[in-house]
């Protein structure tokens, strides 16, 4: 029989690492220390900000610097958007094995998304998918787009979905 891979590797790990040992060790020589200009502007120290002083929304950030090491770096807050329940798309009848990414490529075209949660339908061979946009609007667009759309031979339900109140389909 053929020795595998990982055979081969542990027999020759040893010679390997005997090789190693025996490859003479490089010395290093210091090198001496150029001294570093600094223009008329760094040599001033320079004054602190303190967090409470800091302007609302701006965060301080330490950066490297001439005098201490860090001087301060200022620089705004990202502000997230809170996501709108009402941007909320439930689609069903999606096609059983269809991937996330397969789902991006569907929802994607209609704005920007916060999230796509793809599950399987236990009652049908179908999954369903809840999709939130960060827009409602974009939310109202996919559902104009989605609704009736046949994919893979199935027709897909769309429509604006509240996380308090469950989907239910009409007959």
């Amino acid at each position: 029989p053929q020795p595998t891979n990982k055979a081969r590797a542990a027999k020759q790990a040893p010679k390997a690492l005997k090789q190693l040992r025996q490859l003479p060790t490089p010395q290093l020589q210091p090198q001496p220390q150029q001294p570093i200009e600094r223009t008329a502007e760094e040599q001033q120290p320079k004054q602190r900000v303190p967090e409470a002083a800091a302007p609302s929304g701006i965060a301080e950030v330490m950066k490297p610097g001439p005098t201490n090491g860090y001087e301060p770096m200022l620089f705004p807050k990202p502000v997230l958007p809170t996501p709108d329940p009402q941007a909320s798309v439930y689609v069903g009848g999606l096609p059983r094995g269809m991937l996330d990414v397969h789902a991006y490529q569907l929802f994607a075209p209609f704005g920007a998304l916060l999230n796509i949660d793809l599950q399987p339908d236990p009652r049908a061979d179908t999954n369903y998918a809840y999709v939130q946009y960060r827009w409602h609007s974009d939310a109202v667009y996919a559902v104009e787009q989605l609704e009736g759309a046949v994919l893979a031979g199935r027709r897909l339900y769309a429509t604006i979905h509240s996380p308090h109140q469950p989907y239910t389909v009409s007959a």
